[in-house]
């Protein structure tokens, strides 16, 4: 991958040896080197020009021999993006209203859909509070509309308006939606019940987050006690995490591009109470390992583009570039939900007093960080970020647009 300064190169040998060493050029001169024992290896080229082009090889060498060379590799690095958006707010509801989550349709031509859920709180016919929240409001490309959401509930197998906790959307008209326990596809208007994880009363493994991959393979994590689901397409098993004291407070996959398999990582915390602090790996065989995290530091999420480096929010934003994290200086001391990007000179992280941040790739801007809200998710693309959250005890839809 590259980034504005920075690129991320892996070299790979065929039949590693250490007895021999790689040397990496960049425009014919050297580098670094290492032992060529290690079969796939990730090399971080820093300190370079934005916006460049340059032109990489390897040799290897043994006894100051020359015994092969690699390919050209030639890459350039990007431009950082600008700060500037053009903001616009929508409120929904009253009487402590929230949006938990969104998702993002774009299509072509610069319009998109916004489907977000949470428990929207509205007066009904005779002007009072309705005692079914509104799960869903939705932005179709002209105007909001606010539905109603319906999920089984314990001991009944009629669908009834509940509220909606996390989405997943796999284009316009398909768009998974999840209740603490329900989880149900949105297609085309219809609802239909894919699975349904309360089997037994005392339940504690109430779903607040989901990622997904296909259709066929959705995770979706507890914020209560740390349950880990994956559903599968026709059915769901439960993960076996091992006792964990804290509840997931977020679940994001990407494709590495070493071995191109999916991982998976599932943040742990509890906001308000001590718990573990860790952050949890799945692999594409749902074995469940650990990722190195100091348990002293709260996180709510983790953001990568290929793999490195690795962003996380929560106590502070921390970045990982493959050895140790290093906490951002210079930030507001405020507590973040949730962190996501496009690219590495495009990553935003949002939470508490509404804060919004900005990394360009080159320095990272507070864009707000003041009133009495919480923004809960982001969503980001390269020119459109919206984010889903309260403000002043109303569920609030923010969107940016460079």
């Amino acid at each position: 991958d590259v980034a504005v300064g920075e690129a991320y190169i892996h070299v790979k040998l065929d039949s590693p040896n250490p007895d021999q060493q790689v040397v990496l050029k960049r425009d014919g001169e050297e580098v670094l080197s290492f032992n060529a024992g290690i079969k796939d290896t990730i090399v971080t080229d820093t300190n370079l020009a934005k916006s460049t082009s340059y032109s990489y090889s390897a040799i290897l060498t043994e006894q100051t021999e020359t015994v092969g060379k690699s390919n050209n590799l030639v890459l350039s690095t990007l431009e950082p993006t600008s700060h500037d958006f053009t903001w616009e707010t929508h409120t929904f509801g009253d009487f402590q209203s929230f949006l938990y989550d969104v998702a993002v349709v774009e299509k072509t031509g610069g319009t998109y859909q916004i489907w977000a859920v949470g428990e929207v709180h509205l007066e009904d016919a005779n002007g009072n509070f309705d005692s079914e929240p509104y799960g869903l409001v939705r932005w179709d490309g002209n105007e909001w509309k606010i539905e109603k959401t319906k999920f089984r509930q314990y001991n009944q197998t009629v669908l009834r308006s509940g509220i909606a906790r996390t989405i997943w959307s796999f284009g316009e008209d398909n768009n998974y939606l999840c209740s603490s326990s329900s989880l149900v596809q949105w297609q085309d208007g219809s609802i239909t019940e894919k699975a349904y994880f309360l089997e037994e009363l005392p339940f504690t493994g109430q779903v607040s987050c989901m990622w997904a991959k296909d259709e066929n393979n959705i995770y979706l994590g507890s914020g209560r006690d740390g349950s880990l689901y994956h559903y599968y397409g026709e059915g769901w098993t439960k993960l076996d995490a091992g006792p964990i004291n804290g509840g997931i407070t977020d679940i994001f996959g990407y494709q590495s591009p070493v071995d191109n398999k999916w991982k998976v990582f599932a943040t742990v915390t509890y906001t308000y109470q001590l718990s573990d602090r860790k952050i949890l790996t799945i692999d594409e065989n749902n074995s469940i390992d650990e990722f190195p995290w100091n348990n002293e530091k709260r996180i709510t999420a983790v953001w990568t583009n290929k793999g490195l480096p690795i962003y996380a929010s929560g106590d502070g934003i921390k970045e990982w570039k493959g050895k140790e994290w290093s906490e951002i200086k210079g930030l507001p001391g405020i507590y973040s939900g949730h962190i996501s990007g496009s690219r590495l000179n495009n990553v935003f992280a949002v939470g508490d007093f509404n804060l919004i941040l900005h990394y360009n790739g080159e320095t990272w801007k507070n864009l707000e960080s003041n009133g009495n809200g919480f923004y809960s998710y982001v969503y980001v693309s390269d020119n459109l970020v919206v984010m889903a959250g309260y403000k002043n005890g109303r569920a609030v839809v923010k969107i940016g647009k460079r």
